[in-house]
């Protein structure tokens, strides 16, 4: 589970109240692998769309326009103010 969701063997240890290095020979001693580079690339990859959606979530609490929905394609929702 943990090289499938990109989990750092630190944050395990720590959840688990052993050390590091005890962690790490437990799972030598099953033949675990504890890292790949598939889930380091998971773990970017969805950092990446956290920090893209933390921007644009900032963007409309700052009240700007969707720069997508602004375009000339009319796809934005017009607000009229009375």
């Amino acid at each position: 589970m943990q090289v499938a969701h990109g989990i750092d063997p630190t944050d395990i240890a720590l959840l688990l109240s052993v050390p590091v290095s005890q962690y790490l020979n437990r799972l030598n001693r099953l033949n675990l692998d504890c890292s790949s580079a598939a889930a380091d690339s998971q773990v970017k990859t969805r950092d990446a769309i956290l920090a893209r959606a933390e921007i644009r979530a900032w963007e409309i609490l700052d009240g700007r326009p969707d720069a997508a929905a602004s375009g000339s394609s009319g796809g934005g929702m017009a607000v009229s103010g009375a």
